[in-house]
């Protein structure tokens, strides 16, 4: 039993947060990186942040 006491509990906003992730890190329309220096082109590219904050 002492187990089940120690096992981490997530409230509902932790496990929606959790959920939303995950559907994010799946879905296409997101954009994706293979490297940081490509994260970091990317942040610094304006074009890009207006077309994915929109």
């Amino acid at each position: 039993m002492k187990q089940e006491k120690d096992r981490e509990k997530y409230n509902q906003v932790t496990l929606d947060a959790m959920k939303e992730a995950k559907e994010i890190a799946r879905d296409s329309k997101y954009p994706s990186y293979e490297t940081l220096d490509e994260l970091k082109k990317a942040l610094l590219d304006e074009n890009h942040r207006k077309k994915v904050t929109n």
